[in-house]
């Protein structure tokens, strides 16, 4: 990359950078594991769970422009090319802003889009099997006795597998914030952040599947359900589900909102000794990811403040709040410092694990359009 002061504006130098690169990426993790006659898609999960191979090249040229239009205002812009041998490319802008207008205050703004190719795992991934536990509808557990442990609550196997028509990810993201430093010691600042992807990478919506294997069994375009074995007390009767499976699909958008807010304090306590403290909060106002399904229905999900998606929080849920305060005592030849870390509570009932039906039920006494739309939960 390259780098030049064109010429002054009234709040110093415009400054030009422009670069390129070059990327080789490779995979080679095969599967180990034996393959189920007749079934290609499904393995026999003994050694390794993930697998995935495949290769790529990757090329990039990209460009930025710092323009200090006047001392108290300040503009970025930047843009990056890429173009990778699997065929997708894309371009990729920002722009971003500071406004000062008083030494105290500062307002900052920016906006970009951005791009993600599948990965290997998501487009060239064997299948891989993650479980979740379940309780079958009211109408299965009826066939079977009373107090039957089949028919209660169960581990369901999720199988995915790489999809090799997946498009790539795109986003756009939208920040703005403002900085107050009433005096030299504090800093203090607020930042609005809202992020909103397309053709969101994710695994299809098992519960349509499981839904319709209880219903009348016509499972949809796109998902295989694999009947459990039979209960050993009751052989005759009709299986629960034992796995659904499906390819990664690319779902329309999913929308992240909320504010981030930092405190900083550095206070003099003595000619050698400060007291520097710091503290960062995030509350997360939306995240809700909308899917569409193999068979052309679209489902909506919302994780804020739940413990789900597990498939892209890995189990560690989506709380309101994060927060740390961290303070430390600043000798100058040594520090002492001490963190607190805080994150909220969450709930344990969300779409991905219930369904959007019992959500929906907990909500339509109060919608008139969700009683329109959805008569048959608001009964």
């Amino acid at each position: 990359g390259a780098e030049k002061e064109v010429f002054d504006l009234p709040g110093g130098p415009l400054q030009v950078a422009v670069g390129a690169s070059y990327r080789f990426e490779k995979v080679d993790a095969p599967t180990l594991n034996p393959g189920v006659a007749g079934q290609p898609t499904q393995q026999y999960f003994r050694v390794n769970a993930f697998s995935a191979t495949g290769s790529r090249n990757v090329k990039s040229a990209y460009f930025e422009i710092a323009a200090p239009i006047l001392p108290q205002l300040e503009v970025d812009l930047s843009g990056r090319y890429d173009k990778y041998s699997s065929g997708q490319d894309n371009f990729s802008p920002k722009i971003s802003g500071r406004f000062q207008p008083i030494p105290q205050i500062t307002l900052r703004g920016a906006y970009s889009k951005g791009f993600r190719i599948p990965s290997f795992a998501e487009a060239n991934a064997g299948p891989t099997t993650g479980f979740v536990t379940i309780t079958p509808p009211a109408s299965f557990r009826a066939l079977y006795p009373a107090g039957s442990t089949y028919a209660s609550s169960y581990s369901l196997g999720l199988t995915s597998a790489g999809n090799s028509n997946l498009k790539p990810e795109k986003s756009r993201s939208i920040t703005a914030g403002i900085v107050v430093e009433p005096v030299p010691w504090l800093s203090l600042a607020v930042d609005y952040y809202n992020i909103k992807k397309t053709n969101v990478i994710a695994s299809a919506d098992y519960t349509i599947a499981t839904a319709a294997y209880y219903a009348n069994g016509t499972i949809p375009t796109g998902f295989t359900v694999i009947p459990d074995q039979p209960d050993i007390n009751n052989p005759t009767l009709r299986p629960r589900a034992g796995f659904v499976v499906s390819s990664y699909i690319n779902g329309p958008s999913q929308k992240t909102s909320g504010l981030d807010f930092t405190a900083t304090a550095r206070i003099p306590i003595t000619d050698g000794i400060r007291l520097i403290s710091s503290l960062q909060a995030t509350y997360v106002i939306d995240y809700n990811q909308t899917f569409i399904n193999p068979d052309g229905t679209t489902s909506l999900q919302r994780y804020a403040g739940t413990l789900v998606n597990f498939q892209i929080t890995s189990g560690s849920g989506t709380p309101r709040w994060r927060d740390s305060w961290q303070n430390t005592l600043d000798f100058g030849v040594a520090s002492l410092s001490a963190t607190t870390y805080y994150t909220g509570g969450y709930s344990t009932t969300a779409e991905d694990t219930v369904g959007l039906g019992y959500r929906l039920q907990m909500r339509c006494h109060r919608s008139e359009r969700c009683r329109l739309q959805y008569p048959h939960l608001s009964r």
